[in-house]
């Protein structure tokens, strides 16, 4: 399967700031998701209601793990974790599985955590 791939830059950002790299995956990034209702909504098709894996590209120069909050579709947020990377602008990523998608569009939310900063490429599935 192909991944397919969804920008950050080309959601919904709110309250947050779009960056210019030559290291993001579409030229843009997402950072600044500093505030309790800095967020970015995804908008992903999914061509059959299923369970799916999500991989995140994420940049955290933190030094310690760092954490988003995730929801989906009105569901209950979840916390996710991204570890430390080499620094600010360069990614890695992490998988959160277990992403329950209706057929057609569903709206993903990464919303700024509890804990450090994290700043978003992408998201992609294997549909």
């Amino acid at each position: 399967m192909v991944p397919t791939t969804y920008e950050a830059e080309l959601g919904t950002v709110n309250r947050a700031i779009i960056y210019k790299s030559g290291k993001a995956s579409n030229g843009a990034y997402v950072g600044g998701i500093d505030y309790s209702d800095s967020y970015v909504d995804f908008y992903v098709d999914a061509p059959a209601a299923g369970t799916y894996t999500m991989t995140i590209r994420y940049a955290n120069g933190t030094g310690e793990n760092s954490t988003h909050l995730l929801g989906y579709n009105g569901g209950p947020w979840q916390t996710v974790t991204y570890p430390p990377t080499e620094g600010w602008g360069k990614f890695a990523t992490i998988t959160v599985p277990g992403i329950n998608l209706n057929a057609g569009q569903n709206i993903i939310r990464l919303n700024k955590g509890s804990t450090g900063y994290a700043e978003l490429d992408c998201i992609s599935f294997d549909f």
